[in-house]
């Protein structure tokens, strides 16, 4: 479910979402957020390929276009030749490249990415940062939760919150 609103609207998309019922907020989740978790979120005995299936099956996209639309998500993480590895036999760099292949094949238009680059060594951290320039190029919203004022250095915008209030 997404949040309702104690006051004011929730416009998303252009459209106020703040009174639709539970079916049409997951609809919009569905089509149009997607999360990107710090721990990754990946199914244990499902491989790469499947993995990255999964939410164009919730979209009743069917089995081949499913197959291909994965595949070049995987592509454009550097993971073609990865694609029937289970998470145990990656890496965790290769692991998150996972996760993000998953979030950005529905296409959506807003990601929600949590710490991005907690415990990647410096090669790695300057890939993802890449990444996420990209998919921002691609006029994807990015919403970035981090610690690291490095990775809030490459933000187009920048919000502080502590204990729950706006910092100027």
């Amino acid at each position: 479910m997404l949040d309702i609103p104690t006051s004011w609207e929730y416009i998303f998309d252009w459209k106020d979402v703040s009174n639709l019922n539970d079916d049409k907020q997951a609809m919009i989740r569905r089509k149009n957020i997607w999360f990107i978790f710090q721990n990754y979120n990946l199914l244990k005995k499902t491989s790469a390929i499947e993995q990255v299936m999964i939410p164009l099956m919730y979209q009743e996209v069917p089995y081949k276009q499913r197959y291909e639309r994965a595949l070049e998500a995987l592509k454009k993480v550097w993971l073609e030749n990865q694609i029937n590895k289970l998470p145990s036999e990656m890496s965790g760099w290769q692991q998150q490249r996972v996760a993000i292949a998953r979030a950005i094949v529905t296409n959506p238009s807003l990601i929600l990415w949590d710490e991005p680059t907690w415990a990647l060594d410096s090669k790695t951290w300057e890939e993802v940062m890449q990444i996420i320039k990209s998919l921002n190029d691609e006029w994807k919203t990015i919403v970035i939760i981090t610690h690291s004022p490095e990775v809030n250095a490459y933000a187009k915008r920048f919000v502080h919150i502590k204990d729950w209030l706006l910092i100027k």
